[in-house]
């Protein structure tokens, strides 16, 4: 297990080097020059070519792609993503509150989609083609076909304003939570619930199944052998999910005037305020491969088939 944990650790090493790389590169080949976007951030009136020559000398514009690259990635590194053009203040004191309001959104959203996802997929899986099977496929189906940015307004309508029983925005107590992290979960239980489902149908066939029945064993102990090896096929999925709610809070966040990350990159890419933007990528890629790399180490915690091949 030692040298598998060492091999994916060290193959996700580089792909996040390559990965800050190309970002910095792309955010680099914008038509929009960084001095000019920054001169427009500050509304100056008049943008000379002096200024503009002066402007990418402060911030470091003129020097090689390369070096800026170093210095960029070494200060992320570091935790410092530089300074704002438009707030003018590091940037680091704008993300990271954002990064920390959207990471209590996804980690509740997350709960609810685990258990949500676990508890329709066996509860089908149990009772594959029984009327409560096709009525729960049917209702999440239909839950998760509907988009965020059309199902938000419609709960903040009927529960805001129609009830009047929850907020409408912000960030407080737990009552702040419910709406967007009901909106968030239904284009996401649909799914998992289906993978859940399939994968005990399947795994129902298997000839361990048929071995641990002839044996005596109690249905409650079998299904839970079958729930367990279902699982392997999930948790890539759960483990990938986390990173992808935290990319995709953009619309939830804004319909629910959430103060994340989202809402945060939103307001940068209007303002173009690059520095941010930078931040705000290489923070998600960052997730990405590491939500990647716990979910290949899970399911070879789990399945040693993985990890001897």
């Amino acid at each position: 297990m030692r040298n598998y944990v060492a091999k994916r650790i060290f193959a996700a090493v580089p792909l996040f080097f390559i990965i800050s790389f190309c970002s910095f590169v792309l955010i680099n080949l914008s038509p929009t020059d960084p001095a000019v976007a920054a001169l427009r951030a500050n509304d100056v009136p008049v943008i000379t070519e002096e200024l503009v020559e002066q402007t990418r000398a402060q911030l470091g514009l003129d020097q090689p792609l390369l070096i800026r690259y170093g210095k960029w990635l070494s200060g992320c590194l570091q935790l410092n993503f530089g300074q704002s053009y438009v707030k003018k203040i590091s940037v680091s004191s704008l993300i990271l509150p954002a990064f920390l309001n959207t990471l209590k959104l996804v980690t509740v959203t997350s709960v609810t989609i685990i258990l949500l996802s676990t508890i329709f997929g066996v509860f089908c899986a149990l009772r594959e083609g029984s009327k409560a099977d096709k009525g729960i496929r049917g209702i999440l189906f239909v839950f998760t076909s509907m988009p965020s940015y059309w199902i938000g307004p419609l709960m903040i309508w009927f529960f805001a304003v129609q009830l009047n029983i929850l907020p409408t925005s912000g960030i407080g107590n737990a009552s702040h939570y419910i709406l967007p992290v009901i909106v968030m979960s239904f284009s996401y239980i649909g799914f998992y619930f289906r993978l859940i489902r399939n994968s005990m149908i399947r795994n129902s066939g298997e000839n361990y199944v048929l071995y641990e029945k002839a044996s005596g064993l109690p249905d409650r102990l079998v299904n839970r052998h079958i729930l367990r090896n279902s699982l392997q096929t999930a948790i890539s999925g759960f483990c990938m999910a986390i990173p992808g709610m935290l990319a995709g809070t953009v619309v939830v966040e804004n319909v629910f005037a959430w103060p994340g990350i989202g809402r945060l990159c939103v307001s940068a890419i209007f303002d173009r305020d690059l520095p941010v933007i930078q931040a705000y990528i290489i923070i998600v890629a960052a997730f990405f491969i590491l939500f990647n790399l716990i979910a290949d180490l899970i399911s070879a915690a789990i399945n040693p088939k993985q990890r001897e091949g």
